[in-house]
Order: structure tokens, then C-alpha cells, then sequence
């Protein structure tokens, strides 16, 4: 370990890396090779005997390092950390300065991120139990898409959980760590409202640990019963996958085909089926360009004619190959590829049925209307197509609003916008939530709101069903209409209702009940 100036070491700095760029006088405190340290590191205390009273720029490990814990209170600027190599903690609870790791970064507990002053770079893999951002800065559009991210709880700033809304939390950590709602006066803008920020920081330079030993179960997610007697390969459980309503089949008509796909770690899967005749039922799984299988229905032989007695057959193919015929699938690595893409499917689609019914719970016509009818919403409506002019901006989102317009064949809309990060060009990324209200052309059918999903802006963009296979995009819009439904009466009272100062004495004479006050201030 040495301090040495920054111009000796910034050759090692990889270019992604802001520290690169920076111009200092002060020293860097330097390590060569892998580093295992006992105690905890406080990014506040680090300094130099030449400037004790100048805060160090940052630490570079030109290696591994691994120590108990990673801290500092001061998230206006502390020292910063490099570490070339993999980065191991227990926990992380920092703000104010960079974090760069160059291969991935291993926080068994808790990862907090806190205030913009601060960003967190990791070229390899993040694994954490629990990872809190409020406002640190982080690759949004990573973290979203899920690249090379292993984090069983995230409770990022973009609102994917509702703040006001602890419960994963207190599922998670020891209460003595947690605001309570009845500690809570103002207004709960983030994450960090609800955590005892010098309670959390003592304990991690103590080498405490700040979560539970078992999840609490008063807290626990709800998980989505598994909605099948069995995990086999059988003719029941496939044509399952066609028996319900969980695909929009109440609003297409008898006959139509519809098709279902989505793609998990690699593998491709496509549920297809004749709406209203379940027999028809097929899914087709592709994992890149090396091999397909196929589970369908077929009927069986028979010597009677009008025999409706059905069996499931198995096939696969390699894509890649001249003659791709399906072939029958035999007991092969294939075969056992099926039989685990297989389980994997009848719990996503258990999962979609959970996910659909709290659809239909939540994101109902008169949770829709509850919404459109306010004031704000219905002067913003009358101007959706003016963007700079109808949007509403409340802690990370946007809302726009478009009211009926029969004329111009135009549903009521709420669209949301959720910020994604910068793209390739640095340009900024966004997803669009649309909910529009639709009936089907039958007159005693009843209003719902339809959902759809679109990434790119403009009038060509192109839009897509929301369908219940995105589970995690499904989760996202079902959360953010939560969130907006809640708030936006409080935005209605900071936009709509802008009194004057004598409005604001006669408001409160009313609610007092001063009849004279009122009696001066209601003639003026």
C-alpha cells in the first residue's frame, strides 16, 4: 500500500472509468495484487499524512479485493474505489464518490447506492441479495433489461415497487433499521425515507449485519400457486395452456389462431392454439440456432371413425441442418432438455394466471375512469398530442392523459413513461405503457382497459399488445398504474389548486369556521 500521484497509476484506468479523466494534485492510495482485508472500510477516512485534511480521490486495488464491509456517511463526496479485479463485501452502503469494478462485484447482504452524486460502474456480473439505488447512479437501462444482473431483491429509483409501499423491506431487514409509517411525516419519495440512515451505517462499521436471519413471513412476496396437478409431458396439462382467458381470448373471435412467444435465458418458447378449441394446442421451444422441439396433440389411429381419442407426441429438429424434418424425440440430451424447458413452462404460465388476475383486479375500467375524471387529467387530455405542454412529471415518471375523442376514433389513453437509461449513441432510452379503454363491438359487452407497450417515440412507432408472457413488463405496468392512481391527487393539489395569499387565509377562515374572516376575505 503507498500513496503515489495519480499520473503513475492512470495507465492502469480503463477509459470507462471517470477517475481516467480527472485532474488532480492529490495522492491515490495504491495496492498491487489481491487484496483480503478484516476490517471495514470507510470511504470518509481515507487520507494522507502530506494533505490529512483533503479528501483522497480514490483507492485503486490493481487485483481481488474482499473486506467485511464498505461505507461512508458523506454522500456529497468521499474517496472513490477501483478495484481491477473482482469486489467482495457483505454489504456496501455508499454515496459520493465512483465505484469502478472491472470484473464482477459480490455483495452477499446489501448493495445501497445513495444520492446522484455518486455512480456505480461493474463490467462483470453484480450479484447482491438486496440491491437499494436511491438515485445513485447506475446504468438504468441494464438494470432493466437485466444484463448480467443477479440480484434477488431490487428496489431501484425507477419506481418498479412503489415506495410508499415498504413491505419488501420489512420482509428483508431488522426492524430496528426500518421507519415505521407512523415515524414517517412528509411526504415518502424514496426508498431511503423508510432506512435509519446512522443506525444502518453504525452497525455496518461494527460488522452487523442488517438483515433478518429468515425472511419475515408476515412480509413475504405472494407467490402464484402452481396451477397444474403435475409437471408431466400429458394431454391435460398441454391443452391447458390453451383453457383459460389469460391470453385475451375473451375479446377474439372463435376460430381466430392466436400465438404466444416469448424468449427465456436463450430459449425460445411459442404456446399456439385455435381460440376455442383447445386439441389444437402446440409449443414449440428453440434454444438459439442449435435445436427445436416440438409437444403437440395428434389423434390417434383408430379403426373407428369418429374416434376423438388424442395422444401428445414429442419431435426435434436442428435448425441449422438442409433436411430440418421433425423427428420423433428419443430418449436423447434433447429429450431431457424438454423435460426441463417443459417444468420451466408450466411455472412462467402459472405465474402469467397469478399476474392476469391481479390485471383484472387492479387495471379495472373503473380504476381507469377513477383516474380520467380528475380536473388535471381532463385539461391535460385535451391536449395529449402537445408533449411539451401535457405531461406530468412526478418523481421519475411521466404521465399523459388523452381524453375521448369520437370524431377522431380515439379511446380515452394514459400513457407512462419510464426513463431506461442511454443508448448505444448516448442517447436517452425510453418504454411506453399505454391503457386505453375499449368494448368489443357487442353492445352488452362491458368496458376494459386494453394494454400496450411500445419503445420508440413517434408517430411510426411501432405499438405491441401487452401480453401476459412479459411477466416482468406485465409486473411494471401494473405497478406504475398503482403508483399513478395514488398520487395523482396530490398532484392535482400542487398543480390545479395555486391560490393567493388572501385565498389561502379564507380557505383556512372556512375550515375554521371564522365567520367574520370569511365574511371580509369573500367580498374582496
Amino acid at each position: 500500500m503507498k500513496f503515489i500521484p495519480l499520473a503513475e497509476i492512470k495507465h492502469l484506468l480503463p477509459d470507462n472509468c471517470w477517475y481516467k479523466h480527472e485532474q488532480t494534485e492529490l495522492p491515490i492510495l495504491y495496492y498491487e495484487g489481491h487484496q483480503k482485508w478484516d476490517t471495514p472500510l470507510n470511504l470518509d477516512a481515507v487520507a494522507s499524512e502530506l494533505y490529512p485534511d483533503d479528501i483522497i480521490p480514490f483507492i485503486l486495488v490493481n487485483g481481488n479485493l474482499s473486506v467485511p464491509q464498505i461505507y461512508n456517511a458523506n454522500t456529497d463526496n468521499s474517496t472513490g474505489l477501483v478495484v481491477l479485479g473482482h469486489l467482495t463485501a457483505n454489504n456496501v452502503v455508499v454515496g459520493g464518490q465512483g465505484i469502478y469494478v472491472k470484473r464482477d462485484l459480490n455483495v452477499s447482504e446489501v448493495f445501497w447506492g445513495d444520492y446522484n452524486h455518486g455512480d456505480l460502474v461493474v463490467e462483470g456480473t453484480i450479484h447482491s441479495h438486496l440491491f437499494i439505488n436511491t438515485d445513485y447512479g447506475v446504468d438504468d437501462y441494464r438494470f432493466s433489461m437485466k444484463e448480467r444482473i443477479d440480484i434477488d431483491f431490487l428496489l431501484n429509483h425507477d419506481l418498479e415497487r412503489d415506495v410508499a409501499e415498504p413491505t419488501v423491506l420489512f420482509h428483508l431487514i431488522k426492524p430496528e433499521f426500518l421507519y415505521t409509517r407512523e415515524d414517517i411525516d412528509d411526504t415518502i419519495y424514496s426508498w431511503d425515507n423508510w432506512l435509519r440512515t446512522d443506525v444502518i451505517l453504525n452497525a455496518v462499521a461494527s460488522n452487523q449485519t442488517i438483515l433478518l436471519d429468515t425472511p419475515n413471513p408476515t412480509f413475504a412476496d405472494v407467490k402464484y400457486p402452481f396451477a397444474f396437478p403435475n409437471k408431466d409431458i400429458n394431454l391435460d396439462n398441454l391443452m391447458k395452456l390453451a383453457g383459460g382467458t389469460i391470453f385475451n381470448q375473451d375479446h377474439i373471435p372463435d376460430g381466430e389462431e392466436i400465438i404466444v412467444e416469448y424468449t427465456e435465458d436463450a430459449m425460445y418458447k411459442r404456446i399456439s392454439f385455435i381460440n376455442g378449441n383447445s386439441y389444437s394446442t402446440s409449443v414449440y421451444f428453440q434454444y438459439e440456432d442449435l435445436y427445436a422441439m416440438l409437444v403437440t396433440i395428434q389423434k390417434k389411429k383408430s379403426l373407428l371413425p369418429f374416434s376423438k381419442d388424442y395422444i401428445v407426441q414429442t419431435f426435434y429438429r436442428y435448425p441449422s441442418d438442409q433436411d430440418d424434418t421433425w423427428q420423433p424425440l428419443v430418449n436423447t440430451s434433447i429429450a431431457e432438455s424438454l423435460t426441463i424447458e417443459w417444468e420451466k413452462l408450466l411455472r412462467e404460465y402459472s405465474d402469467m394466471i397469478g399476474i392476469y388476475y391481479k390485471k383484472q383486479k387492479i387495471v379495472t375500467a373503473l380504476n381507469f375512469n377513477d383516474i380520467m375524471k380528475r380536473p388535471i387529467v381532463q385539461r391535460l387530455g385535451q391536449r395529449y398530442y402537445e408533449q411539451e405542454d401535457s405531461t406530468v412529471f412526478y418523481c421519475g415518471q411521466q404521465w399523459r392523459f388523452r381524453v375521448e375523442n369520437k370524431a377522431e376514433n380515439q379511446v380515452p389513453r394514459i400513457t407512462i413513461l419510464n426513463y431506461l437509461g442511454k443508448g448505444d449513441n448516448n442517447e436517452n432510452q425510453y418504454e411506453y405503457f399505454h391503457y386505453e379503454l375499449e368494448q368489443d363491438p357487442d353492445p352488452k359487452s362491458k368496458p376494459y382497459v386494453q394494454m400496450y407497450y411500445q419503445r420508440k417515440n413517434g408517430p411510426e412507432a411501432d405499438v405491441y399488445f401487452l401480453e401476459v408472457c412479459t411477466r416482468r413488463r406485465m409486473l411494471k405496468a401494473i405497478s406504475y398504474f398503482i403508483y399513478l392512481q395514488k398520487y395523482i391527487e396530490r398532484v392535482y393539489i400542487k398543480e390545479e389548486v395555486i391560490l393567493t395569499e388572501e385565498e389561502i387565509k379564507l380557505q383556512e377562515a372556512i375550515d375554521k369556521g371564522n365567520s367574520y374572516l370569511k365574511g371580509i376575505l369573500g367580498h374582496r
